[in-house]
């Protein structure tokens, strides 16, 4: 969307409106059908309709996903995925209680500043501007975006990651 007016089209914009910055390309006649598709099913009447119909789709698809995680989670691990702060520490949970490790505190002051130290603050992330997961056996759904799906199926494949972790080492 390029501005609030666009909003108020009454129709699908040309096949050469939908550019992605974000990778860099525009999208194939067989996406630009998919989202003619999309209008007619949802009876859209402006892009207003249609930018609604597409972030409740997203929101729709995320949420499963989550859902989906936290239900493996629980089922597999006894760990709900919500109640950690970062994926990462979601994993350094499960492999704790994998390996029934059980840390000892810390002791020696030495050591403790060495740790206080090393803090520096806030949450850290890796940030891409854009990936692309590699899924074999990926299936486009009828009207759901490819980007959309990969961008969800590769927060979903750390679960499955850790499940065949579980069975292949333990």
């Amino acid at each position: 969307m390029t501005s609030h007016d666009v909003f108020k089209q009454t129709s699908l914009p040309s096949m050469s409106s939908f550019y992605l910055k974000l990778n860099m390309e525009g999208i194939t006649a067989d996406e630009y059908k998919r989202a003619q598709e999309m209008w007619d099913t949802y009876k859209c009447e402006n892009m207003q309709d249609f930018h609604n119909v597409y972030v409740k789709l997203d929101v729709v698809l995320s949420a499963d996903c989550m859902e989906n995680l936290r239900r493996v989670g629980i089922e597999e691990y006894g760990i709900d995925p919500v109640h950690c702060w970062t994926l990462a520490g979601y994993t350094w949970h499960c492999c704790l209680k994998m390996t029934n490790l059980e840390l000892q505190p810390i002791t020696d002051l030495n050591i403790y500043h060495k740790f206080e130290n090393a803090i520096k603050s806030g949450v850290s992330t890796v940030s891409y501007r854009y990936s692309k997961a590699n899924i074999k056996y990926f299936v486009r759904l009828q009207f759901i975006t490819a980007e959309l799906i990969h961008h969800v199926f590769e927060r979903c494949e750390l679960v499955q990651l850790l499940h065949d972790i579980q069975i292949t080492v333990w």
